[in-house]
């Protein structure tokens, strides 16, 4: 199985390596702590708890920066769209909206 098609902590991966970006000195605060939580997650096989404890960041910064930097897929489904394009709950029957129920 590729790592493309595995899933870590319930995630399925969107890629399989982090380099770290040449210019890694000049970024700000917020994008060296994202490289580094994909660097840990990817090249060094952290958990999410272990990222958690390590970085002492919590469960969904740590998950919205890998969405972000394009670790993993997102989970979520978009509201007001089914999942599968289709509109799955049944019509009522015109009769029983006339009465207002």
């Amino acid at each position: 199985m590729s790592r493309l098609d595995e899933t870590r902590d319930g995630f399925h991966l969107e890629r399989d390596k982090f380099e770290y970006p040449p210019d890694f000195n000049d970024l700000s605060a917020y994008a060296k702590r994202a490289a580094t939580i994909c660097d840990l997650f990817l090249n060094n096989s952290y958990t999410l708890n272990m990222i958690m404890t390590s970085l002492n960041e919590d469960f969904g910064s740590v998950v919205r920066t890998l969405i972000a930097q394009g670790v993993i897929k997102d989970r979520r489904i978009l509201y007001g769209k089914p999942p599968s394009g289709k509109e799955r709950r049944s019509r009522l029957p015109a009769w029983l909206t006339a009465q207002g129920m």
